[in-house]
């Protein structure tokens, strides 16, 4: 429990800051594209639907962890097609934030950042979950691959219990999600009303 509570913090801290990193370079540096380009506009409008898509996969993977993850070995719904869908879902989101930030550098930032942060930490989990739960989980991981999805494992029950406190804490995670975009828009607004001037231009 110590070392979950220890990975769970870890988790935090590491995606607030990355997040930080990439609104200040957005708020002292301004993207090559003119805000008036279609291609900013696009990929503003992927940066949103990968986002959304981040949002409602961590939802959907809420529903079925339930309060019960590290508690039992949950095999079913996402968690039957990838080891790690809460994972993939926050690289989704992670994307997203970089095409709406419009910045190449801040792209390449927050996924290689995440990567690097990231993947340490499956390492400990993976580790922990095989020393709690044993052949178990070693029979899992024979069969659901770690980060690519496999569409034809998916398996799900009739029911599933819901945590309501989970999904409280799912809709402070989506607030995490949409802040960035908010501020990003912020900043392009005050831009575009002549309030603050970037410091330079990144690609």
């Amino acid at each position: 429990m110590i070392l979950q509570n220890s990975l769970n913090r870890s988790r935090l801290l590491i995606g607030r800051v990355l997040l930080l990193l990439a609104l200040t370079i957005v708020l002292f540096s301004s993207s090559y594209l003119p805000q008036e380009a279609l291609l900013h506009h696009l990929n503003h409008s992927i940066g949103l639907v990968l986002i959304s898509l981040c949002i409602l996969g961590r939802f959907y993977c809420t529903l079925f962890i339930g309060g019960r993850k590290n508690e039992e070995l949950v095999t079913t719904g996402p968690f039957s097609v990838v080891r790690n869908p809460l994972y993939l879902c926050s690289l989704l989101g992670i994307i997203g934030i970089g095409f709406t930030s419009n910045q190449l550098s801040v792209l390449i930032i927050l996924v290689v950042g995440m990567l690097l942060m990231y993947l340490p930490l499956v390492r400990q989990e993976e580790a922990f979950l095989q020393e709690k739960f044993g052949q178990a989980y070693t029979q899992y991981c024979a069969l659901v691959p770690r980060f690519i999805p496999s569409p034809t494992l998916y398996q799900s029950p009739k029911e599933i219990i819901i945590n309501m406190r989970r999904i409280h804490s799912f809709l402070r995670d989506a607030l995490w999600w949409l802040t960035p975009v908010i501020i990003i828009d912020l900043i392009e607004w005050s831009r575009n009303a002549g309030v603050t001037t970037p410091m330079g231009s990144l690609w």
